[in-house]
């Protein structure tokens, strides 16, 4: 397990050098974290191919656990953060053989069919003047956070935020 600590710290330390978001650096490191926590949990002394495969099973729609099921979107997404984290290993020594490839990954048509399947609530053009043109004696929350979460709307629909973005912005 020590290999692997040491290159997914290796791997952190390049990428915040190379001037990735706090955000970007979070996820890939709840990944890590994540994958870490299956080899413990499942006895494995490391990365490999095979645990790999044992936990992208473990966390797949078809045959996942319930508690532990991701959709093909996030499993294609965790997969390539592995898989990076992987092929920088072996470039960099501190893996013996890569432990991801990309014949484990989703088929690209079940990815696809998920990226493009249809919301089940899109904010109308009503909806979206309602939240903008709201005032306080119509707010159904507390009349402390009101100002906030009138700016954080605007931002996402005026401004066309993302979340990601938005959950970034200090004062």
């Amino acid at each position: 397990m020590k290999k692997y600590d040491t290159t997914v710290e290796a791997f952190i330390s390049n990428i915040k050098s190379n001037g990735c978001s706090n955000e970007t650096v979070k996820t890939y490191n709840n990944v890590f974290r994540y994958y870490r926590q299956f080899l413990t949990d499942n006895g494995y002394d490391g990365a490999s191919m095979a645990a790999t495969l044992a936990w992208k099973n473990a966390i797949s729609p078809e045959s996942g656990k319930d508690g532990c099921k991701v959709s093909y979107v996030t499993l294609d997404y965790y997969l390539k953060v592995l898989k990076a984290l992987s092929d920088f290993g072996v470039e960099m020594g501190t893996c013996d053989a890569p432990f991801v490839s990309e014949k484990i990954f989703p088929k690209k048509v079940l990815v696809a069919k998920e990226k493009n399947k249809a919301y089940e609530h899109i904010l109308t053009k009503e909806d979206g003047i309602a939240l903008l043109t709201a005032d306080k004696a119509v707010y159904t929350r507390t009349s402390k956070t009101f100002l906030r979460e009138k700016a954080e709307v605007t931002m996402l629909i005026l401004g066309g935020a993302r979340n990601s973005e938005l959950r970034n912005l200090t004062l």
